[in-house]
């Protein structure tokens, strides 16, 4: 999905919880990362 095309479309409840779990997915691979080095 195009991320400017999302930002300038109407941003949905569904949207926004779709980015935040991205955001806390992306977070908690980096960790796993972090630990597994």
């Amino acid at each position: 999905m195009d991320f400017i095309s999302a930002k300038n479309s109407s941003l949905s409840p569904k949207m926004i919880g779709f980015l935040i779990f991205n955001s806390n997915y992306f977070l908690f691979i980096a960790a796993m990362n972090k630990l597994a080095c």
